[in-house]
């Protein structure tokens, strides 16, 4: 029989199933937390009312995160509307010049002034400006963070997927910093719907295929076009 999966703080019970069996699909995080919200109400383990998705944007709709698993060792993953590719007046806009060279450990990104002067690659995602990861605000000692696009573990403790997925805000420029907005799982649940139409291009193709289960809808909010779009007009961190 198989044995309940516990994290590295002991005794918390994980709210969702393991990471390969949750209802995945790469550059739909929004309605990846849906997914997980639905499993949460159904499987009843923890009340809803300590879940939140988690949208992380700001006003450029270019953020950074580490340790994602598109992501490239341990520079961060860029979701954004680039293309890609960051020239030195990119890096220069986007990472502090004062950052040291990465150490043979990883611990800090190559942003120096001295190697933005070579393009250096990182991931990207194009057709997407934000980011939704859910949020468990446990009656425990301490919180978790579900990202199914991270290499870290799933769930994570919210102390460590902070300091390892966000890192300092000291290292990016202020027009890059990430801001979020939180949305309780109820409601998020009851007003989330989606034709998924961000995710296609000007000529109707998509960008990255979308999932294989129907768009989302609900009673309250019938599909009328993308996601209500004022959640990702966030006002503070």
């Amino acid at each position: 029989m198989e044995q309940p999966r516990v994290t590295a703080a002991a005794g918390y019970q994980p709210a969702a199933p393991a990471r390969h069996a949750c209802v995945y699909t790469s550059c739909y995080c929004e309605e990846n937390v849906w997914k997980l919200c639905e499993y949460i109400r159904s499987y009843d383990q923890y009340p809803l009312e300590e879940f939140y998705a988690v949208f992380i944007s700001n006003e450029r709709r270019m953020i950074p995160l580490w340790k994602q698993r598109s992501g490239c060792g341990d520079e961060p993953v860029v979701w954004g509307e680039y293309q890609g590719t960051l020239t030195e007046g990119m890096c220069e806009l986007f990472i502090e010049n004062s950052l040291p060279a990465c150490d043979q450990k990883g611990d800090r990104p190559a942003f120096s002034r001295s190697e933005t002067k070579t393009k250096r690659t990182l991931r990207s995602r194009s057709s997407k400006d934000y980011h939704v990861i859910l949020l468990h605000v446990s009656s425990g000692d301490q919180n978790f963070i579900y990202d199914l696009d991270t290499v870290l573990p799933f769930p994570c403790p919210f102390d460590t997927y902070t300091e390892e997925a966000f890192k300092s805000d000291d290292i990016i420029l202020p027009g890059f910093r990430r801001k979020i907005r939180l949305i309780r799982a109820d409601l998020y649940l009851k007003t989330f719907a989606s034709d998924r139409s961000h995710m296609k291009d000007a000529n109707g193709h998509w960008q990255k295929p979308p999932p294989s289960y129907p768009c989302i809808e609900t009673a309250e909010f019938p599909l009328s076009g993308i996601f209500p779009m004022q959640w990702l007009f966030v006002t503070g961190k």
